[in-house]
């Protein structure tokens, strides 16, 4: 997922008390963006993510850190930066999942779940950053 390796998810903990996890040092991941071109999109160390939104009653069935813990935090970073478009964002979550070899029935039911509800996500980020581009101009 990166170009030194994968960073090691012991640099990535859950803090309880805000219920995120918290990446103690900064990673890179190479983004295809298609037609030949690649970037590279870093997720900086202090960053905060609740991973995936599966609420806590459901974690017996699949929790977050189930689905890749790196994936999740970059898919999160995606999202809160409306990167390039929604549907965009949610084929690379499902396309990192699969090369974390994350269960097959565990990465489509949570594809399933981002497309159909991750709207509202989207939407609320989309509105809070052109608010700040408002007011930084």
């Amino acid at each position: 997922m990166d170009h030194s390796g994968e960073p090691s998810e012991e640099h990535i903990w859950y803090h309880e008390g805000s219920g995120h996890w918290h990446v103690g040092h900064s990673f890179i991941v190479e983004l295809d963006l298609g037609g030949g071109i690649y970037i590279d999109y870093e997720v900086p160390e202090g960053y905060e993510s609740d991973l995936a939104s599966v609420p806590r009653i459901f974690w017996s069935i699949i929790a977050p850190f189930e689905l890749g813990i790196k994936e999740c935090i970059v898919h999160d970073k995606l999202y809160r930066e409306n990167f390039r478009d929604r549907k965009w964002c949610d084929d690379f979550w499902l396309t990192t999942m699969r090369r974390k070899k994350v269960k097959k029935w565990k990465r489509e039911w949570a594809y399933r779940l981002v497309r159909s509800f991750g709207w509202n996500s989207w939407r609320k980020h989309a509105k809070r950053n052109s608010q700040s581009v408002s007011s930084d101009g």
